[in-house]
């Protein structure tokens, strides 16, 4: 997976039938200094997903949310404060 910041994520899937499946109570945190990121980064992960959180603002941040992408993977998204 390739951000649009130019850094190399690599990600790796288990063939292997496993007896326990995501879980919310672990979560990916991601920060953007850009808003137009944060949005792309939300509207793409959240493609038929779960919003547990809707992008907004939040007491903690001004921008943030909170969502389990398509295949259960929890990712918290903020925009990154000054």
């Amino acid at each position: 997976m390739r951000t649009t910041d130019a850094q190399v994520r690599k990600l790796m899937e288990e063939m292997a039938k496993q007896g326990f499946s995501f879980t919310p109570a672990t979560s990916i945190f991601a920060t953007s200094d850009s808003e137009a990121e944060l949005d792309m980064l939300a509207a793409k992960l959240g493609e038929r997903g779960q919003v547990m959180m809707p992008l907004g603002e939040h007491p903690f941040s001004r921008k943030f949310t909170w969502l389990a992408d398509r295949y259960g993977v929890s990712w918290q998204l903020s925009l990154k404060t000054a």
